[in-house]
């Protein structure tokens, strides 16, 4: 997705050094356009007025809870894109999942030093451009939850009532996202029906942040939304989200249930959880009941797993290179033949129903 002008970027924190560090880290990018700083809630409130940001850039951990007043006060009269900076020591689970809950559009983990921003600069740079992308892309494609909850001709995936166990028929969609995937996750499940099939998901997220992703989603969607654990089943209208710190993996009990494992192995692509890891396990044991989606992401993991799910006989679907925020792993996975259709984020949706609403012989 291209940009159609520079980015204006507030840093809001308690540590000028930390929040002029980062200023000086994005001037360096073309895609930024003036960055302002503010190091309390107050003087923040002014610039947000004066400046107008496209993305705000929040640490939780403010005094006295400021953060989460300013988000509060920010979602009912400034609806600006807010990625939220949270330490891994320190942020507790309840303050990440309130500002989630009052609009975040991410959760970021905070470089706790000066020296160690140089390391995770391109990952703040590029959540900023995915948060003021998606907010742009979500105004244009994303309908109210409520409103589809409400509207009683939603089209189920199942056409008769959803089975509570899964067989050897049973469709089962696999996806795997990077940078922007939060975001194109929420889109792509806004679009869905209450009554869904298994679905399996690697988002790459640090451990403290997948928890909170996965509650969020189960707080507004009709279906289950859980943070995978060793030995979860993969059931119908249940979504399974790998944990941040571990590969996850599907595999049949001799019971003949799919459930989930999770292991420590080595990272892959420098990823843990791996997209290349599930899929190649779906391709295992799944087969050609199984759909493999591979979304926004930088580099190429769940290239070589996607196209392993399509030599087994899976259905294979990519993100478009015009919604992704980072065509990375999508164009990897489709210049390596693993792809059966290629396709916009706000029609990933309505293709998982059709390929689910097909019964393979």
């Amino acid at each position: 997705m291209k940009l159609s002008s520079q980015i204006k970027v507030l840093v809001i924190g308690d540590s000028p050094i930390i929040c002029q560090t980062i200023k000086r880290l994005l001037a360096l990018d073309q895609r930024i356009g003036a960055v302002r700083t503010a190091t309390n809630c107050l003087n923040a409130r002014d610039k947000i007025v004066g400046f107008c940001p496209d993305v705000i850039l929040l640490d939780l951990d403010m005094p006295n809870k400021d953060s989460i007043n300013l988000l509060r006060s920010l979602s009912a009269e400034y609806p600006v894109p807010t990625l939220v900076m949270i330490s891994q020591g320190t942020s507790d689970f309840q303050s990440a999942k309130q500002a989630l809950d009052l609009g975040a559009i991410g959760l970021i983990e905070k470089p706790e030093k000066e020296i160690f921003i140089d390391q995770v600069s391109s990952t703040i740079l590029t959540e900023i451009i995915a948060a003021y992308n998606n907010a742009k892309f979500i105004n244009r494609t994303s309908r109210p939850v409520l409103n589809r909850l409400e509207d009683t001709s939603a089209k189920p995936f199942y056409k008769k009532k959803s089975p509570d166990s899964t067989n050897a028929k049973t469709k089962i969609i696999f996806i795997g996202a990077s940078t922007g995937g939060t975001e194109a996750l929420r889109i792509v499940f806004n679009d869905l029906p209450p009554k869904i099939p298994p679905i399996c998901v690697v988002q790459h997220l640090g451990a403290k942040f997948s928890d909170a992703f996965a509650r969020r989603l189960n707080e507004i969607y009709p279906f289950e939304v859980l943070e995978a654990k060793h030995g979860d089943l993969v059931l119908p209208d249940r979504v399974l989200i790998a944990p941040g710190g571990f590969h996850m993996e599907i595999e049949m009990s001799q019971r003949g249930q799919y459930y989930i494992r999770l292991n420590e192995g080595p990272k892959i692509w420098h990823q843990r959880p791996s997209v290349d890891i599930l899929f190649h396990s779906a391709a295992k044991t799944i087969g050609k009941n199984a759909i493999g989606v591979i979304m926004t992401g930088m580099g190429q993991d769940g290239a070589e797993g996607l196209l392993a799910m399509k030599n087994a006989g899976a259905r294979t679907i990519a993100q478009d290179q015009d919604s992704c925020i980072v065509y990375g792993m999508p164009k990897v996975a489709k210049e390596r033949g693993a792809v059966d259709i290629v396709v916009p984020l706000a029609k990933i949706a309505s293709v998982l129903q059709a390929y689910c609403s097909k019964v393979d012989a």
